[in-house]
């Protein structure tokens, strides 16, 4: 068996380099605001956007060097081999038979991504997320390869499915939001249009228009919320501890609830929209 399990391009983005580049961008910004300065005479809103600007880009840089330290090793990754599993960071390459492991600490979270399972051995630990690619089948390999070793006394097997548990959930919402980016991209561009022309047509100004759009917007959200928590609901209610799984997608359901749920939205969206232009001409 040789597989090789890394964290997600997207963690590294989300965790260090998306908050290194606006942190950046606001000291950047804040210098702007204190070269144009008047010392003698500073006016009082541009100090109070320096300082926002600089505390800002102090709480982001500071979130970036955290966000480094845990995920910022591009080559972080776990390999497990017959005998044995390596970690590494593209520098230093960390060895372990399966026999060395002591035990196995799983911490559960209610949070989505939260989960932690602790790996200790007799001199060493490993840390492993939910966050890392196919984590559920790096956690189901691994028992397996410790359950052949008779080291079942090692783990505790409903906290450790606990974590296998919200790493197929990471795991199968990754899959849906790349299959579905598309389609989101189409609703948030529809909602707002119509909630824009809606607003215009029942006599509302471009203020008001704008308003409309920006609230018509956050309905987008709706339908993949929707699918999202049944779907969660989902492989809670079916995963299965004895035989340590968790239950495939079924694409099918997920078009249905999904179909269901732009629906639903729509229809409460049109009933919230009528009862605003009914009360506006009533009372306006």
């Amino acid at each position: 068996m040789l597989q090789t399990y890394r964290y997600r391009g997207l963690v590294h983005w989300a965790s260090y380099q998306i908050p290194f580049v606006l942190g950046l961008l606001l000291a950047v910004k804040c210098v702007i605001y204190l070269s144009v300065l008047d010392p003698r005479n500073p006016p009082s809103d541009l100090v109070m956007l320096a300082i926002i600007s600089a505390v800002c880009a102090f709480g982001l840089l500071i979130r970036a060097a955290f966000g480094y330290v845990s995920y910022g090793y591009e080559g972080a990754c776990f390999t497990l081999y017959d005998n044995e599993f390596v970690w590494t960071n593209g520098e230093e390459f960390k060895y372990t038979r399966y026999e060395a492991v002591v035990r196995i600490d799983s911490k559960c979270s209610k949070r989505l991504g939260r989960s932690r399972v602790r790996i200790i051995t007799s001199d060493d630990a490993f840390q492993l997320s939910p966050l890392i690619g196919n984590a559920g089948e790096l956690v189901q390999d691994l028992k397996r390869e410790l359950d052949r070793r008779g080291l079942q006394h090692c783990y505790d097997q409903e906290e450790l499915h606990s974590f296998l548990k919200d790493a197929t959930i990471i795991e199968q919402n990754c899959e849906r939001f790349r299959e579905n980016l598309w389609r989101w991209i189409a609703l948030a561009l529809l909602w707002p249009l119509t909630g824009y022309v809606v607003a215009v047509t029942a006599g509302g100004d471009t203020a008001d228009a704008i308003v409309a759009a920006v609230i018509s917007f956050f309905f987008s959200f709706v339908p993949q919320h929707v699918t999202d928590r049944d779907f969660v609901r989902r492989i809670r209610r079916e995963a299965n501890l004895n035989d340590f799984t968790c239950p495939a997608r079924d694409k099918k359901w997920e078009k249905r609830t999904f179909r269901r749920a732009v629906l639903s939205t729509a229809l409460i969206y049109a009933c919230i929209y009528t009862a605003l232009i009914f009360a506006a001409r009533t009372f306006g």
